[in-house]
């Protein structure tokens, strides 16, 4: 499940995504949906979640392990490459150092900042020789479009991945 609320309960699932580990001194898991028609230009909409991890306190990890996301997202600019400023709540795990998620389409961009509560986990099942793999099991409340695009209040987010880090 991958899938934006909409203010008012209406939802949109995205059937199709795509995960990848980058960064040096963070790694980000990256998913983000697919455009479900490419031929057509400037359609969709675009939600990814992003999961900031410390790669020293990750190494430490031996799976199967489940890591508590638990806290709250201040996002100052969701285009840039800047990671949002988290406030951890209790239980969180010091593996992940931020989380937050965005939709973006093709319209007007917004310039105020968004703030989200995230409740989840990620669960490693793999943590060894460059490769990463698990399930993310993830709720979201608060903002996420970065630009005027449907009025998305919340995410639900259970998807599994399998990646790899040079």
């Amino acid at each position: 499940m991958f899938r934006g609320n909409i203010e008012g309960g209406e939802g949109e699932a995205f059937a199709e995504i795509a995960t990848e580990l980058v960064g040096t001194d963070t790694w980000v898991l990256r998913t983000c949906s697919k455009d479900p028609t490419p031929e057509l230009a400037d359609d969709e909409q675009t939600l990814c979640l992003r999961i900031y991890l410390d790669p020293a306190a990750l190494s430490a990890v031996s799976a199967p392990a489940t890591l508590p996301i638990h806290g709250e997202a201040q996002v100052a600019v969701a285009t840039s490459s800047t990671p949002a400023t988290f406030t951890a709540g209790s239980g969180h795990s010091p593996v992940v150092t931020t989380a937050w998620a965005s939709v973006v389409c093709y319209s007007l961009g917004r310039r105020e900042p968004l703030a989200q509560q995230l409740e989840g986990r990620l669960e490693l099942e793999h943590n060894a020789g460059g490769r990463l793999a698990g399930r993310v099991v993830l709720s979201l409340q608060g903002e996420m479009r970065v630009a005027q695009c449907k009025n998305f209040t919340s995410a639900d987010f259970d998807y599994r991945f399998d990646v790899t880090h040079l």
